[in-house]
């Protein structure tokens, strides 16, 4: 991801290149229209998926019907590539799935590619990441371990490659939600121990400790919360002295700190550590990003478990309103807010409003999801803080944790 504290203006320098290459060349030129799939990876880090969508497809357009490129070249497809991944962001899993079957499709037959080269194999693991956001993590599981197959065996890859490790970490992601754990920090370690040795990573090079994070969460999972809250502090210390302590990474890891701080009982540390958090990724991607509302949520739960509801109504309200602003309806993550809304407003007895805001719930999901896509989901809603009416069951999940 580009530096964050960088895009605002990368993103005003982007929009003068394409403007003056559009004068100068022409809409249709090759060179504007990969300014225009630029534009939208800066889009994408700034959280306006909506905005990135609209203009990789009008760039996916001006290289379909470009003389010298077309729907089957390369760069084409890399832009669809992007296109998946920006509808990922959305929560259009159906969507974003689709798109990159059909990418995988135009690379198998792309007579510089095939199935087997590395660019293919990138989208099937793509692909194997949507399964599992469709819920069907058994298809996903099965696919990504093709491709840890398919790129171990690779002249060009190997067991070692960060590609392959990769995709091994993205295998450890769906054994998480499958629930077995055990099988997750196995194999995240095996991970861990092969970065730790690889000769372009070492102990502290960011994507190491994005897999040590990985492992602090299964350890979440599994209830060892003393050995994860130990695991992601040496994490963050680590991170803050290579990227500082309000890079992107260093944030995810804190919050993660902060929930297990609150596991752990000790509510107090934790809404500190979050509070921390958000002002500091308010300050780089806005309050409204997506990974700002996932600390606003958990701040909301910790002020639940410090008994403050009101207060954490409030901030629930909010976040409910801001997520139901820039997703589609029915996405997860707003619905998993309202959710919360319903907990908190039964812990405050006031039991007609929780009602009628689950029902609103169960309507929209009904409207946007297969009844079998909510069933697969459910797990994955956030369970309720400690201390709320006893009568929650309901609402109440086991998912994994999501920081």
């Amino acid at each position: 991801m580009t530096e964050q504290k960088d895009l605002p203006t990368k993103l005003a320098e982007i929009e003068a290149v394409i403007a003056q290459k559009t004068k100068r060349l022409g809409p249709m030129h090759h060179e504007t229209l990969v300014c225009r799939h630029e534009k939208a990876t800066f889009l994408r880090d700034l959280g306006r998926f909506d905005e990135g969508v609209a203009e990789i497809e009008a760039a996916i357009v001006g290289k379909t019907k470009h003389p010298e490129l077309g729907p089957n070249n390369r760069d084409t497809l890399v832009s669809r590539h992007a296109k998946a991944v920006l509808l990922r962001d959305l929560g259009r899993f159906a969507e974003a799935l689709a798109e990159i079957e059909a990418v995988v499709v135009g690379k198998t037959k792309h007579p510089e590619l095939g199935p087997k080269h590395p660019d293919t194999l990138m989208c099937r693991h793509l692909k194997a990441v949507l399964f599992g956001d469709l819920g069907r993590y058994e298809e996903g599981l099965a696919e990504i371990e093709t491709v840890i197959l398919a790129k171990t065996n690779h002249p060009e890859l190997g067991p070692m490659r960060l590609d392959t490790l990769a995709a091994r970490h993205a295998k450890v992601t769906l054994l998480r939600e499958l629930r077995r754990y055990d099988e997750g920090v196995a194999e995240i370690e095996a991970v861990i121990v092969a970065k730790t040795k690889h000769p372009e990573l070492g102990p502290t090079q960011p994507d190491t400790l994005k897999s040590r994070h990985e492992k602090a969460v299964l350890l979440h999972n599994l209830g060892r919360l003393k050995e994860g809250l130990d695991e992601i502090e040496a994490v963050i210390v680590a991170e803050a002295k290579k990227l500082g302590s309000t890079h992107l990474d260093t944030l995810k890891s804190r919050h993660l700190k902060a929930m297990l701080l609150d596991r752990l009982g000790r509510s107090d540390e934790g809404l500190t550590e979050i509070e921390a958090v958000l002002i500091a990724k308010t300050k780089q991607l806005g309050p409204m990003h997506p990974t700002t509302l996932v600390s606003r949520h958990e701040k909301s739960n910790m002020l639940s478990n410090l008994g403050r509801l009101e207060e954490a109504l409030n901030v629930s309200k909010g976040v409910a309103e801001d997520a139901h602003r820039i997703f589609p309806p029915g996405h997860r993550i707003a619905l998993k807010q309202l959710y919360v809304v319903a907990l908190l407003l039964e812990g405050l007895g006031r039991y007609a409003e929780a009602l009628a805001v689950a029902l609103d719930v169960l309507a929209k999901q009904m409207a946007a999801l297969a009844l079998v896509q909510i069933s697969r989901q459910e797990r994955t809603l956030p369970s309720a803080p400690r201390g709320l009416h006893a009568s929650s069951t309901a609402f109440q999940t086991a998912g994994a944790v999501r920081p």
